[in-house]
C-alpha cells in the first residue's frame, strides 16, 4: 500500500478534501483519541494493541511491490500556489536510499548508526528516516513538541550518540551553538532551503572546531527528497552541488 503521510496539524474536519483526493479508507489515530463525525473509518493505536494476539497469526502472502508502484504521495507546501500531491514510486525511493549512502560516504562515514527522525511526516525530508531504516540504522523519533525545540533535539543527539544530523537552515542557526555548548561533534546535512553566507561561515567554524564535515543538499519534492548535494568547504561558497547517483541535472 502507498503511504499518504500527515502530521499532527491534520484535522479531518478541515482536510476532508485530502481524504477524498487520496481515497483514504482508514486513518490511524493517536492513543486516547476519539473519532469525529467527519472522519473516515479510523482506528486508534490503543485498538491496534488490543488486536495484538490476532496479529500473531501468519499473514497472507503478499506479492513483491513493483518498482513503478506508488510508494508515497506527499504534498508540496503550496508556496507557489495550491498544495499538490506528488506521487513517488518505489523505484525513486529505492534509488534515493541508495544515493543517501553516498551522502554518508561524502561525510567520511561507512554507514549510519543512529538517525534523528525529527522532520514532520508531511515534509519529504522525513523520507530519510526510511532510507536510514533500509540501511539497518536505529531511528530516534522525538515528539512533535520536541521536534520544534532545539534544546530537546540536541538532548536526543547527546542521549543517543547520534553522529550525523539533518536540519533546515532556520533550525540549524539555533542548533549549532547548542551542539558546541554541549561538546557534541557531529556531521551536518543542511537541506530544505538556501543556506546564507553568514550561516555557512558559522557552520564551517563549527566543523573546524568539531573536526567534522557538512553537506548542502537540494531537491524539490518531485525529485524524491534530494537531487543534488555538495560538501561545504572553505574558500568556496555553498552551491547545490552535483547530482546524486543515477540522476542528472540540467541548467535551463
Amino acid at each position: 500500500a502507498a503511504v499518504c503521510p500527515q502530521d499532527e496539524s491534520f484535522r479531518s474536519d478541515t482536510d476532508q478534501q485530502w481524504c477524498v483526493d487520496n481515497g483514504v479508507r482508514l486513518i490511524v489515530r493517536e492513543r486516547g483519541s476519539v473519532p469525529d463525525r467527519h472522519m473516515a473509518r479510523s482506528v486508534s493505536l490503543d485498538e491496534l494493541d488490543a488486536l495484538a494476539p490476532a496479529a500473531e497469526r501468519p499473514l497472507p502472502e503478499q506479492s513483491a511491490a513493483r518498482l513503478d508502484a506508488l510508494a508515497y504521495r506527499i504534498y508540496t507546501s503550496g508556496s507557489t500556489g495550491e498544495p499538490k500531491g506528488v506521487d513517488v514510486s518505489h523505484r525513486n525511493l529505492a534509488n534515493f536510499a541508495h544515493g543517501f549512502r553516498h551522502q554518508a560516504a561524502a561525510l567520511g562515514l561507512s554507514g549510519l548508526n543512529t538517525w534523528l527522525w525529527h522532520h514532520a511526516f508531511s515534509f519529504d525530508a522525513s523520507m530519510k528516516g526510511y532510507a536510514a531504516l533500509a540501511e539497518g540504522a536505529t531511528v530516534v523519533l522525538p515528539t512533535a513538541f520536541e521536534s520544534k525545540s532545539p534544546d530537546a533535539l540536541v538532548a536526543h543527539v547527546l542521549a543517543h550518540a547520534i553522529d550525523v544530523v539533518n536540519f533546515i537552515p532556520s533550525q540549524l542557526r539555533f542548533v549549532l551553538p547548542l551542539l558546541r555548548e554541549h561538546g557534541l561533534r557531529v556531521h551536518v546535512i543542511a537541506s530544505g532551503d538556501r543556506i546564507d553566507p553568514t550561516l555557512e561561515d558559522e557552520l564551517l567554524a563549527y566543523c573546524d572546531w568539531a573536526g567534522t564535515q557538512a553537506l548542502n543538499a537540494y531537491g524539490p519534492t518531485e525529485t524524491t527528497v534530494n537531487a543534488t548535494f555538495g560538501r561545504l568547504e572553505r574558500g568556496r561558497r555553498a552551491s547545490i552541488g552535483t547530482p546524486m547517483v543515477n540522476l542528472c541535472a540540467w541548467v535551463v
